[in-house]
């Protein structure tokens, strides 16, 4: 299967999902070329009037989200990621849903990530769903989580579900 089809299939777990359903407010990432595209996800978001908040990262690791609109503009950062431009800082508390980046992830749902430890840091006391949307080539059969690793709570993979 080719990316594009694996993310349609992805998308459909994804909006089907009782996680989606009942979040009022998604955290998604703007996506980078080798991830599941996530502008799809953003729309998909607008269309059903959920509210979508995208992260901002600063030193030491640090990591929050912001709420955007249609019209909120975008910056590419130093390091390559796409962050927003506004000021209108989110609560964890008030976020529903947290679609985790990563780029390998074992069965159970652990991950590793792009660096840094951003989604372990912010996770930690946020008490909202996590999931995943995982390539097949994306799951390791090795995997040993390091002791800060936080757990994504529901994997979407293109054949099938883990879910607990």
């Amino acid at each position: 299967m080719k990316k594009n089809t694996w993310e349609k299939v992805l998308y459909e777990k994804l909006f089907a999902s009782k996680e989606w359903q009942e979040a009022k407010v998604v955290a998604t990432t703007l996506s980078m070329p080798i991830e599941c595209d996530t502008t799809p996800i953003v729309k998909r978001a607008f269309l059903e009037k959920k509210q979508i908040v995208l992260p901002k990262t600063k030193k030491g690791g640090i990591m929050d989200f912001y709420l955007v609109t249609k019209e909120t503009r975008i910056e590419k950062t130093n390091f390559g990621v796409y962050e927003p431009i506004t000021n209108h800082k989110v609560s964890k508390s008030f976020i529903d849903l947290i679609i985790v980046p990563g780029v390998a992830f074992s069965k159970e749902g652990y991950r590793v990530g792009f660096g840094g430890g951003f989604y372990d840091r912010y996770l930690v006391g946020y008490s909202g769903n996590t999931i995943s949307l995982v390539f097949p080539e994306q799951l390791l059969l090795e995997f040993l989580p390091e002791s800060h690793d936080i757990l994504v709570q529901k994997l979407l993979e293109v054949g099938e579900d883990r879910d607990e």
